[in-house]
C-alpha cells in the first residue's frame, strides 16, 4: 500500500508537527483536537464517527476540514484544488471547560467539487457516514446550473440521496447529523444571506430517508473560513452543533 493512503486507497491527510493538541477559546468553552492514543485510541476507535464533507467546488471544505482537525484556518490563497478523495486519520475534539463532551472521529473524508453533486450524493450512501456537512459557496448564483448554483447544488445531492435511500432500504440509514454550511458569509449582503438560507431550508425538508432513523435536524448554519474573530467563531459554532448530535 503506498505511504499516505488508507486501505481503500484514498489520499490521507497528514497531521502537522506540533499541532497535536490547539486550544480555542469558544465563548465560556474551549474546543481542544487530540490524536488518540493508548487507551483514547481504543475508545476512538470503538465511538468514532465517518463525517463526509462534500459541496461546490472552492466553496471551503479543505479549509474546514484543516479547522476541524487542527485548528488552524488554511490562507485562501494557499488552498489548492482538492482532485481525489481525502481522508483524515483519527482524532478527537473535546468541547467545555471540563471537556464533558467528546466528539472522537473515525475520519472526516472529503471529496472532490469538481465531480458534481449527483457523484457526491452516490458517494454518501456508499459510505454511510455518521454525518454529512454540505457546503455551499454564497458568492455563487442561487439558481442556474448545478455545477456553479448553489442552491441547484443541494437539490441535486438531494434529490439523488434521498432516491437511493428510498431505493435501497432506509431503515438501515444511521446518519445522525446533516448540516448545510453557508460559505462566505463575508461575501454577500444581508438580503442574499437570507434568501440563500431559506432555499437551503426549504430544499432539505425533502430529505427524510437520507436523514436516517434519529431525524435530526437539518441546520442551516452560516460561515467565514477566515482566520478572525468572526470566522473562528462561526465554525466553532459548527463543530460544537455536530458534536451535540454525535458526541458522547
Amino acid at each position: 500500500m503506498p505511504a499516505g493512503t488508507d486501505p481503500d486507497g484514498d489520499a490521507k491527510m497528514p497531521l502537522p508537527p506540533g499541532t497535536e493538541a490547539t486550544l480555542v477559546k469558544v465563548g465560556v468553552e474551549l474546543l481542544q483536537r487530540s490524536v488518540p492514543t493508548g487507551i483514547s485510541w481504543f475508545t476512538a476507535w470503538l465511538k468514532g464517527k465517518t463525517i463526509l464533507v462534500v459541496g461546490q467546488a472552492r466553496s471551503g471544505k479543505s479549509t474546514f476540514i484543516s479547522y476541524f482537525q487542527h485548528g488552524l484556518f488554511q490562507s485562501e490563497l494557499d488552498t489548492s484544488k482538492t482532485t481525489t478523495t481525502r481522508n483524515t486519520p483519527r482524532f478527537q475534539v473535546s468541547l467545555g471547560k471540563d471537556k464533558t463532551l467528546n466528539l472522537h472521529v473515525k475520519t472526516a473524508v472529503e471529496l472532490p467539487g469538481q465531480v458534481g453533486a449527483t457523484a457526491h450524493a452516490i458517494t454518501a450512501f456508499k459510505k454511510k457516514p455518521d454525518a454529512i456537512l454540505i457546503f455551499t459557496d454564497l458568492s455563487t448564483p442561487l439558481k442556474g446550473e448545478a455545477d456553479r448554483a448553489s442552491a441547484a447544488w443541494v437539490k441535486e445531492f438531494c434529490d439523488e440521496l434521498e432516491k437511493l435511500w428510498i431505493g435501497k432500504g432506509a431503515h438501515l440509514n444511521q446518519i445522525g447529523s446533516i448540516i448545510v454550511v453557508l460559505n462566505k458569509q463575508d461575501k454577500v449582503d444581508h438580503e442574499t444571506m437570507k434568501k440563500c438560507k431559506f432555499e437551503m431550508e426549504k430544499t432539505v425538508k425533502m430529505l427524510k430517508a437520507a436523514r436516517g432513523k434519529r431525524q435530526e435536524e437539518v441546520f442551516v448554519m452560516p460561515a467565514i473560513m477566515v482566520a478572525n474573530e468572526k470566522g473562528h467563531e462561526l465554525v466553532d459554532q459548527i463543530i460544537t452543533r455536530l458534536a451535540q448530535q454525535l458526541g458522547d
